[in-house]
C-alpha cells in the first residue's frame, strides 16, 4: 500500500494518495482494536491488571 500512496503522490494525484493514507490510517486503528479487543478478551485477569494502579 506504502509504494501505491508513494506513486499516486507522485504523479500528484493527490485525491487518490490522500484517499490511500486514509485507509491506511483506518486499517492500523482497525487492527490495533482488533488486537486490543482479543486481550481483554483472552488475557489472563493478572496480566489485564499491568500498567494499572490499584
Amino acid at each position: 500500500m506504502a509504494i501505491g500512496i508513494t506513486k499516486a503522490l507522485s504523479n500528484y494525484d493527490y485525491g487518490g494518495g490522500t484517499a490511500m493514507e486514509v485507509l491506511a490510517v483506518l486499517l492500523a486503528l482497525a487492527v490495533m482494536g482488533l488486537a486490543w479487543g482479543l486481550w481483554a478478551l483472552l488475557a489472563p485477569a493478572g496480566w489485564r491488571r499491568i500498567g494499572t494502579t490499584a
